[in-house]
């Protein structure tokens, strides 16, 4: 396996990251805006296992489903229960998950896929 500079090694496991996003977007969204976002994950996963370099960092895909995860989480940061917030003319009423639960899974997954990307990296001798 051709040697990775450890910076660059990074890079390849941030732009898996974003693959793996993309595909834990694609699942929480089915319903919805799930299917036309599937081609882009697919796309990012042919580009990058084309390039040998770049296989190394696969391990973001697991540390990217992190990121839908936190963003639902922050949509419900005020939950959970009925949140009312003042609109022109009155009020809108939502009601919040807990995001907690979001909030936790989003951080397994991160530290998870980032930490056996970490073990797996070569250790220079100093």
């Amino acid at each position: 396996e051709a040697e990775v500079q450890p910076a660059l090694a990074w890079r390849w496991f941030a732009l898996w990251m974003l693959v793996g996003g993309l595909y834990a977007l694609s699942l929480l969204g089915m319903l919805t805006i799930g299917l036309f976002v599937l081609p882009i994950p697919i796309l990012g996963t042919v580009l990058l296992a084309r390039h040998l370099e770049a296989r190394r960092g696969w391990l973001g895909v697991v540390a990217g489903i992190a990121l839908p995860l936190f963003y639902i989480a922050l949509l419900n940061r005020n939950g959970p229960g009925m949140i009312c917030s003042p609109i022109d003319g009155g009020t809108a009423c939502t009601e919040e998950m807990s995001p907690w639960p979001w909030f936790a899974a989003g951080w397994a997954f991160l530290a998870t896929g980032t930490a056996a990307f970490w073990r797996r990296q070569p250790r220079v001798p100093r």
